[in-house]
């Protein structure tokens, strides 16, 4: 059993690589930071504490015996975890910007926002690193994301 902690910019492709990588494996549990958040503080503090709570629960659910996927802005907090870096490059994000907020973060109606006015720092030495914008082949993108057998 294992955790992936996918990281990366807002619309990078995280959560649609985690529901792709769900569908072929589907013992696989998504823990998505849109999905699953402990509070609407967005400042690098709540952000952090956000990351730290989807750690604590990746780990209960894979010490029961589930692979977890973790899709997370937030580059993973455990050095055990498989960090998969979705590398997709900032301007492919601002094209897709689906949930539209690159653009309300250019007008000053978000602030705090990852990859607009806060840099994102990619991880320094992620296990694994997918540019979804060079590659649409999800099975390829599955067999290199858990080919990887480090466990937490």
């Amino acid at each position: 059993m294992s955790i992936h902690w996918l990281t990366g910019l807002s619309g990078s492709g995280k959560t649609t690589l985690a529901k792709a990588i769900a569908k072929l494996n589907p013992t696989v549990i998504i823990l998505d930071s849109d999905d699953i958040r402990i509070s609407m503080d967005f400042t690098l503090k709540g952000k952090l504490d956000n990351a730290k709570f989807l750690e604590k629960l990746a780990i209960v659910l894979n010490k029961q015996g589930f692979d977890v996927i973790v899709a997370c802005i937030q580059n993973a907090p455990n050095e055990d975890f498989i960090e998969v870096y979705v590398s997709t490059p900032l301007s492919i994000c601002r094209e897709r910007d689906a949930k539209g907020l690159y653009a309300l973060n250019d007008v000053g109606k978000i602030t705090n926002f990852t990859g607009g006015d806060i840099l994102y720092m990619p991880p320094t030495n992620p296990n694994i690193t997918i540019d979804t914008s060079k590659n649409n082949d999800i099975k390829s993108m599955f067999h290199r994301t858990m080919a990887n057998p480090k466990t937490a």
